[in-house]
């Protein structure tokens, strides 16, 4: 009885240990990408002098995958820093 106790325990414990190491990013599926965006056609634009968006509201959405990562070329706005980001 007991033995068999341990060896079902035993079973247990290494289909769950066995699980938990299968979920790690082994198939690239934590790999990161960046892009860069604003200086290709429509990536962004400025709607007034001091407002760059990168696409109108009901315009195309910048796709956001898992581990994405842009870097947005400001160019337009000269040597000005922004002031605030406002994502919607």
């Amino acid at each position: 009885m007991r033995n068999t106790r341990i060896a079902i325990l035993g079973g247990l414990w290494l289909v769950v240990s066995g699980g938990v190491v299968a979920v790690g990013c082994y198939t690239h599926t934590c790999d990161s990408d960046a892009v860069n965006y604003g200086r290709g056609p429509e990536e962004g634009h400025l709607i007034d002098v001091n407002t760059w968006e990168s696409s109108p509201v009901n315009g195309r959405w910048l796709d956001f995958p898992h581990q994405r990562f842009y870097n947005f070329d400001l160019h337009e706005l000269g040597d000005r820093d922004p002031m605030m980001i406002l994502p919607t």
